[in-house]
């Protein structure tokens, strides 16, 4: 085998590359290198290549038996490229035309990249990690987020797709399967190229509206129920409207039609007729039912003028505009009528021809009687004492408007009398209407008197002969005439030498009362507070009770005993309390006060001075105080002493007070235990002196001055004091 070794090859006029006719056969470990480039037209066979550069290839490349293809940077391809199996690209594959994949990394695809095209066809899923995003319009994309879906549009939210299956327009918070919002006016339109409706929400409230003159139909079970038609009436069970001037509301049936109106059992319904906005304009005429009292009302000009009960009918009415008739006229059958004073007749009952009771133009009433008598009120048919057609001066009950039987001439008395007609003019009795003062300028109202008198002579019923009286204001007088004067005004009784009010059970056993009650008609509400007196076969076995929210809480016995039932006796103010003073002094002695006015018990803490403490479960002392005198007991025990401080405690819940003796003092026993003690010494004590809040601890010696007992660890002390407060 010849072998050529030369440095360089050349073609034969040294301006470029020679040509290998017959092909060139490298061995392995060596290739081709130089800065030119490499043409050759016929066909190459390689196990590898490895180009550093670009590579051109003017026809078509072949490959068979390639599984893959390893592209670092950007390939084009200008016409079609056909893969049967894997493209893995790092960077991008940038496709002109069509691209026809079978698999890109996997079942359904993925691309580390980008992908760009013209058109593209998935035989499969395709996988995007979060948005498709418009080319050239980045801010409008499909955003998919954890199991929901959003579409964006010009940056802006558009629509939304909930994981609980819900659609939010402009809102990525659906409440409802589908909610559209907007923050003055959201709409929804439903448009069938010809007819439209709007559903709208904006500052006024909710509005459904059609765009053009046609009805707004409510469809249950496929069938129309009710319809706003365009004239803005509302039809309910029909499309034919009611009469002219009442057709915004019409509701038919094939059988019974009705509206019902349903309240609480103690409100109202209420149908009104306004022609206002505010005031009485707004309830001009109206029909109500009352459930609390079961009345039916009607109204008219802002007031009830009918009142229908199921025990009565009213007819409330302003006078002279009204007339009023039922019934029949003639002598068939009976009649009520009323007239206006346009009329004679103002009003008339009648029960059949003899026209038996009536009230004629003149104002006389007539019961049981068709004659028409001077009398202002003729009754003729009082039980046994009268035959119809007699003279009434025989007979009856007389009211006669001041025709009589009263002198005082500023009062309208109607007096009650019995027997013939002379005793019209000296009653006995009497009951005054009172509408005003006639003698002088001066009102005084309306008010209601009643009259008696026990002469058995005399010219008539005065003043003087008022035993009750019923002011303008609804307060009663017995023995008084003008009950308003005093404070308790309710109910008035005044008498010019003793008076009072009796309660007479009459028998010696039982209760009576004299109750308080709140509105409620039943219960305990009828008797919240009340006053009894319970009666026994003696009356000092009896006893007088107090009541306070409907149980009985004090008593006064016949025997002066006071009993509190249930409860505490309570001294409101400070400084009074129970009274002894009827009780004998002391002798010899002076007597500083003989009032109770004090009470207390308690616990507390004590505290001592000298950085002195004590255990927790022996440090607490307790008190009674009775009046001004305050005692004190109970044990302590040591804690730490302070190198054996002097002993005192210094929080007594009072200040001592001694007034009779400037340097007085208070002593009390003292009972030690593990406290270590001077042997000089007789016996311990303790001492509250004047002014202080505490008490000290001493021991006494034999002729000499007490000292303190000081303080011992672990030492109790047992003690008991008794002193007088400030």
């Amino acid at each position: 085998m010849s072998k050529v070794q030369v440095d360089k090859v050349v073609n034969l006029s040294d301006d470029g590359a020679p040509q290998l006719t017959y092909g060139a056969e490298l061995p392995v470990g060596y290739g081709l290198t130089g800065a030119g480039g490499l043409n050759i037209s016929g066909v190459v066979t390689a196990a590898s290549a490895v180009f550093s550069g670009n590579v051109t290839i003017g026809g078509t490349l072949t490959y068979e038996d390639v599984t893959n293809i390893d592209v670092v940077g950007v390939s084009t391809f200008a016409g079609r490229m056909n893969v049967n199996s894997t493209i893995n690209a790092n960077e991008g594959i940038k496709v002109i035309g069509v691209s026809t994949l079978a698999a890109v990394t996997g079942t359904t695809g993925t691309f580390s990249g980008a992908v760009s095209g013209t058109t593209g066809t998935f035989s499969s899923d395709l996988s995007i990690a979060q948005k498709i995003v418009h080319t050239g319009d980045t801010d409008t994309y499909i955003d998919f987020g954890t199991n929901s879906i959003a579409l964006n549009a010009a940056g802006v939210l558009a629509a939304q797709i909930t994981s609980d299956a819900r659609v939010g327009i402009n809102t990525n918070n659906p409440q409802k399967e589908l909610e559209v919002f907007d923050s003055t006016a959201p709409a929804v339109r439903v448009n069938n190229g010809s007819k439209q409706a709007d559903f709208i929400v904006n500052s006024t409230g909710a509005l459904i509206r059609t765009i053009g003159s046609y009805p707004l139909v409510f469809n249950t079970n496929q069938t129309d129920i009710a319809r706003f038609d365009a004239s803005g009436r509302l039809l309910i069970g029909t499309t034919t409207e009611g009469e002219v001037s009442a057709d915004d509301l019409t509701i038919a049936t094939s059988g019974a039609t009705g509206i019902t109106i349903r309240s609480g059992t103690s409100s109202s319904g209420n149908i009104y007729f306004s022609d206002g906005t505010s005031g009485a304009a707004e309830y001009a005429g109206f029909t109500q039912y009352d459930h609390g009292n079961d009345i039916l009302k009607l109204g008219a000009v802002g007031s009830e003028i009918v009142n229908i009960h199921d025990e009565y009918f009213k007819i409330k009415a302003v006078e002279g505009t009204n007339r009023l008739y039922f019934g029949f006229s003639d002598s068939t059958g009976g009649e009520l009528s009323l007239y206006d004073g346009a009329g004679s007749q103002k009003i008339r009952f009648t029960g059949h021809s003899n026209d038996l009771n009536f009230i004629n133009s003149g104002g006389t009433i007539g019961i049981d009687t068709s004659s028409n008598n001077s009398s202002d009120c003729s009754i003729e048919a009082d039980v046994s004492m009268c035959t119809a057609g007699v003279n009434l001066a025989s007979h009856g009950i007389n009211f006669r408007s001041g025709k009589g039987g009263i002198t005082a001439v500023h009062e309208q008395v109607f007096p009650i009398t019995y027997g013939g007609q002379w005793t019209r003019s000296r009653p006995r009795a009497g009951i005054g209407f009172i509408s005003q003062k006639v003698s002088t300028s001066e009102n005084s109202g309306g008010a209601f008197a009643i009259y008696t008198r026990s002469a058995a002579d005399g010219t008539g019923l005065t003043n003087a002969d008022e035993r009750l009286r019923v002011d303008k204001d609804g307060y009663v007088g017995v023995g008084v005439t003008n009950p308003n004067d005093f404070y308790m005004k309710q109910l008035v009784v005044a008498a010019a030498a003793e008076g009072g009010v009796t309660i007479n059970r009459g028998a010696n056993t039982g209760a009576n009362y004299y109750a308080f009650a709140e509105e409620a008609a039943g219960g305990a509400e009828r008797y919240r507070g009340f006053v009894s007196y319970v009666h026994n076969a003696t009356e000092a076995s009896g006893k007088l009770g107090f009541g306070a929210n409907s149980s009985t809480r004090a008593f006064v016995h016949g025997n002066g005993n006071m009993e509190i039932s249930d409860g505490d006796l309570v001294i409101g103010t400070s400084g009074h309390g129970i009274d002894f003073s009827a009780t004998a002094g002391g002798s010899g002695g002076q007597s500083m006060g003989e009032i109770l006015d004090d009470y207390e018990k308690g616990d507390f803490t004590a505290t001592c001075d000298n950085s002195v403490t004590l255990y927790e479960s022996a440090d607490s002392l307790s008190y009674i105080k009775v009046g001004n005198l305050c005692h004190v007991q109970g044990q302590l025990r040591i804690n730490s002493s302070n190198s054996n401080s002097d002993f005192k405690i210094t929080n007594l819940p009072f200040t001592a007070s001694n007034p009779t003796d400037s340097g007085g003092h208070s002593v009390g026993a003292v009972r030690l235990y593990n406290i270590d003690c001077d042997n000089s010494g007789i016996g311990p004590f303790c001492i509250i002196y004047d002014g202080l809040t505490e008490i000290q601890f001493r021991i006494s010696r034999d002729n000499a001055v007490d000292t303190y007992l000081t303080a011992t660890d672990g030492g109790y002390f047992a003690f008991g004091i008794s002193y007088r407060t400030t």
